[in-house]
């Protein structure tokens, strides 16, 4: 079980908070007595926050065999009761004050435990459906509260995608993880995931990296990595990254979304000033995190590669029959591997479900692989549009806008693109950029000004949320 992997490491410090550590020991005991609380056959609801809390939790829960389904901490108290009542779970695990809230006094038993800032509360929902018994984490695929819809992960998907990342990237005992992204996020937790089972330390910052305070707490503490969505990058390329001085950082990862080649170039250089590695990764949430890795050896050659597939992965091509394809064929990536995912619950009865893909995952990503064997994406299946019988990827123009300075978001539906940008002086230059992108009439397609793309907790662009 997870505490006899985690007592090896018992003597080394597990979580760096500002003003305190807690060294794998700890983290166990807490661990245990949290789990003294627990029944059986239950479902555990997590709200999540990058604290020593939420690794108690979940790790009290793996331990117990006990589902975690994981929320982010959410804006406001309505969507998170909107999740509670399409799951019903028994337990609840949330920061104490949350416990005053009156939408959460309604559908509360009786409080069992309190540590640290959190309380463990038992609700008034019966378990009037089944658990599989191979289930051990919900997570959503969409980085934000308020949807319903879940991914289905079990402890062989985890601690094998897991496995597979701490072997490509080395992680060792003395590295110090500063955290950057939500554990509710699949991205963030595999981060949290690879460095507890490796004996590392996590640094916990609830800062983003636009922030001095993060900045400070990264060379307080002697963090040695960290990683990051594009956003996340987006915002260090306009904090002068290269100014930036970051001694102790050894390597840095970036997943969650296609990286513009403008911007690896960026940090291709200057990691390279830095003496830092950089390691661009492709995942999903259905894959438990992490699917591909590129080498940073090769990131100069294969810049907008999503590299090759992680230990004990395989990556296909296929055509729309299922027929894999060769070289510099495009069709869909197809993925294998025991960090595929169980399949989606929409409720508390889509529970009782097995594993529906069976190691395999059709990732509806639509992509190549080149003569030594290195993936690319070129689109999604879904952000396709025809425009006046023109096919258009609108993932391939809204990176190729991005590569050429003009940040934006494109959305849209057939015969009408929208372009999304945040200033005049955007819209003018996306309406250059577009004469020469597309060979359609200008009343294919509009520009928008908007006040801010909509992304997720994630960094996501959130294309729903665009008009």
């Amino acid at each position: 079980m997870i505490y006899e992997r985690l007592d090896k490491y018992r003597n080394n410090i597990a979580v760096i908070e500002k003003n305190n550590n807690f060294y794998y020991n700890d983290i166990i005991e807490h661990s245990i007595k949290l789990g003294y609380y627990f029944g059986s056959d239950i479902l555990c609801l997590i709200v999540t926050g990058n604290n020593t809390a939420t690794i108690i939790s979940l790790l009290s829960l793996i331990e117990n065999n006990i589902p975690a389904l994981l929320v982010n901490k959410p804006k406001n108290i309505a969507s998170l009761i909107s999740i509670i009542k399409s799951y019903k779970p028994r337990y609840i695990l949330l920061n104490s004050y949350d416990c005053l809230d009156e939408n959460i006094k309604n559908i509360t038993c009786r409080q069992l435990y309190s540590f640290f800032d959190y309380t463990l509360i038992e609700t008034i929902y019966e378990t009037d459906y089944e658990i599989n018994k191979s289930l051990s984490v919900l997570l959503t695929t969409s980085g934000s509260t308020g949807t319903n819809k879940y991914v289905r992960l079990s402890k062989k998907n985890i601690f094998s995608n897991a496995s597979s990342i701490i072997a490509y990237l080395d992680i060792l005992e003395k590295d110090r993880v500063i955290t950057t992204l939500p554990f509710g996020y699949s991205y963030g937790l595999s981060i949290i995931n690879t460095h507890l089972l490796s004996g590392a330390s996590i640094i916990l910052s609830e800062y983003s990296v636009i922030q001095k305070e993060f900045w400070d707490l990264l060379h307080e503490k002697n963090a040695t990595t960290f990683g990051g969505v594009p956003y996340t990058y987006e915002m260090m390329q306009r904090l002068r990254f290269e100014r930036i001085n970051i001694p102790n950082i050894s390597y840095i990862t970036q997943a969650g979304g296609r990286l513009n080649t403008k911007l690896t170039s960026y940090f291709l250089d200057e990691c390279a000033k830095k003496n830092i590695k950089f390691f661009k990764m492709y995942g999903q949430t259905e894959a438990t995190a992490r699917i591909s890795y590129l080498e940073p050896e090769y990131l100069s050659e294969k810049t907008d590669s999503i590299g090759k597939a992680i230990p004990n992965g395989e990556l296909f091509v296929a055509d729309e029959n299922n027929n894999y394809l060769g070289s510099n064929e495009t069709g869909e990536l197809i993925y294998k591997g025991d960090n595929v995912c169980l399949g989606y619950a929409e409720s508390c009865y889509d529970l009782y479900k097995g594993d529906e893909n069976n190691g395999i995952l059709h990732t509806g990503d639509i992509g190549y692989y080149d003569k030594d064997g290195f993936f690319y994406i070129t689109g999604r299946k879904k952000r396709f549009l025809k425009v006046f019988g023109n096919r258009i990827n609108l993932d391939e123009l809204e990176n190729n806008l991005n590569n050429s300075g003009c940040l934006c978001a494109c959305s849209g539906v057939d015969d009408k693109i929208k372009i999304y940008v945040c200033s005049e002086n955007m819209k003018n230059q996306a309406a250059l950029l577009l004469k020469e992108i597309l060979d359609i009439h200008p009343s294919g397609y509009s520009i928008e000004i908007i006040k801010e793309i909509p992304r997720n907790s994630a960094g996501k662009i959130q294309y729903s949320l665009l008009g």
